[in-house]
Parts: C-alpha cells; sequence; structure tokens
C-alpha cells in the first residue's frame, strides 16, 4: 500500500515522504497511530490542506529530538557485568544500555527501541559501537563500554559460569531466541492492530469522497 507520511518514521521516511509499505503495516500501525495516511486522490487533497500546521509540530519535534540526540552523540556509556574470562554472564540489550545512558543523563527521553547495536547483543567485555536513532535523518552514534567484574561478590553465579559453560551458551542462545521471538510477536502486534484500523480510516475517506 502507498501511504503519505504526516509523521516522521525512525527509518522508512519523513513527513510528506509517499511510500509503499505492507498493508498490515499500514493498517494496524502507520494510519491508526497517526503516523501515515493512505495516498488516495481524497487523502492527497487532504494532506494539503493540513501541511502547513502539521509541519510545524513535526518541526518542534525534530528540534526535541536533535536536542536529545546531541546530548548522546559521541559519548562513551560504561559499565561493569559480571563475567569470566572476557565472557559475560547473559548479554548486553538495549534495554541495558538505555538504563546506563540515563543513570547518566536522568532526563533525556530515550527508549531500548531507539537503540541499535552494530554487532548486535553485547556478550562479552570491551567497546561496542550503538547508535540512537530517532528519525530516518536525526541520530547519535555513541560506544558502549562493557567492563569486566571478575570480584568474588557473587561466588555462585562466577562457579556456575566456571563450571557449565555449555549451559550458559545455550542460555544465551535462548535469550537470542526470546529477543527474537519478542521482535516477532512486537511486529505481529502491530500486524494485528492494522486490520480494523485501515478499515475504519478508508470508509472516513470514502465518506469524505462521497460527501
Amino acid at each position: 500500500m502507498k501511504v503519505i507520511l504526516i509523521k516522521d518514521l525512525k527509518r522508512k521516511g519523513t513527513f510528506g515522504d509517499e511510500i509503499d509499505v505492507a498493508d498490515g503495516y499500514a493498517r494496524n500501525y502507520l494510519i491508526p497511530n497517526g503516523f501515515a495516511l493512505p495516498a488516495n486522490k481524497s487523502n492527497k487533497k487532504k494532506f494539503e490542506e493540513i501541511k502547513g500546521k502539521a509541519l510545524v509540530q513535526v518541526n518542534e519535534l525534530r528540534e526535541n529530538l536533535t536536542n536529545t540526540a546531541n546530548q548522546i552523540k559521541g559519548k562513551s556509556f560504561t559499565m561493569t557485568a559480571l563475567s569470566r574470562d572476557g565472557k559475560l554472564y547473559g548479554s548486553i540489550t538495549p534495554s541495558v544500555i538505555v538504563q546506563q545512558i540515563k543513570n547518566e543523563l536522568p532526563e533525556i527521553d530515550v527508549n531500548a527501541s531507539d537503540i541499535i547495536i552494530e554487532e548486535g547483543n553485547i556478550k562479552f567485555v570491551g567497546s561496542y559501537d550503538c547508535k540512537a536513532q530517532f528519525t530516518k535523518d536525526i541520530l547519535a552514534d555513541f560506544k558502549m563500554v562493557i567492563e569486566s567484574d571478575e570480584s568474588d561478590e557473587q561466588p555462585e553465579l562466577l562457579e556456575a559460569i566456571l563450571d557449565e559453560p555449555e549451559a550458559n551458551e545455550s542460555e544465551d542462545e535462548e535469550a537470542d531466541d526470546v529477543d527474537a521471538e519478542e521482535a516477532t510477536l512486537s511486529e505481529d502486534s502491530e500486524n494485528a492492530d492494522e486490520e480494523a484500523e485501515a478499515d475504519v480510516e478508508e470508509t472516513a475517506a470514502e465518506e469524505e469522497v462521497t460527501n
């Protein structure tokens, strides 16, 4: 389906763009959440009517997001994590990174969905290139540094890491599967909402044409 964006998206386009997207994505997520209109004749006319006022709101949001990006851009965030021989017990996910960012910048407004880890989830100590992406054009590169905590404050966990390496690898793989499943469920959830909303939007568009 072709849609007209009336808000910026994280990665697919910006205000005013006409883009092709999956029907389900348009009907269950973009349209009901006010991100887009179906790109039919009626809505193209409607967009021209609302474009000026809507652009003011979009520009205000862009300014706020740019300020947020500038607070993160070029920074290095450091945390320690339980590990043994460089291997972490578990993995560092975008949610963990967001928490660390907020620990250092308490007022910042950033979500796990904004965070991209260039190498995927972090499983070893080291320095990792990351990105916070708020729209297609507003983003900030930063580094996440994971330092090893091999103290004996949690000896049972450390012993488990040493004695059951294969089990830990299995747990990490399961964690990846859960992350993938959650992402899939999130997409499915978005797609699940699309069908009903699309019908509402299409009916509204037909009524405008009739009127």
